[in-house]
């Protein structure tokens, strides 16, 4: 299962995102529209949905954004996602 929440900015980003808008309170965190990584969605999703194309699939690390972090402003946390392996059946994205 992937969520939308492992596909925050990193906090880097988050911060980035924030002082662009800075008087835009909504963009001082996570959780809005404009603080998630929609191309590392969008790359994850079309991985996982070719998985199954070849005998053995190369295995996918899903991303995993540890909101304990930074004073809980949070941060995606390398090389500690799930992994996942072909054969794959179904994919929920949760959010």
């Amino acid at each position: 299962m992937l969520s939308i929440d492992d596909l925050y900015l990193t906090h880097a980003g988050l911060v980035e995102v924030a002082a662009k808008y800075p008087d835009n309170f909504l963009l001082s965190g996570r959780g809005q529209p404009g603080t998630h990584d929609v191309a590392l969605g969008v790359h994850l999703l079309s991985r996982l949905r070719e998985i199954n194309a070849s005998a053995e699939g190369d295995p996918i690390r899903l991303p995993f954004f540890d909101k304990s972090l930074f004073a809980g402003e949070g941060d995606r946390v390398e090389d500690s996602g799930n992994i996942v392996r072909h054969p794959l059946d179904i994919v929920v994205l949760e959010g």
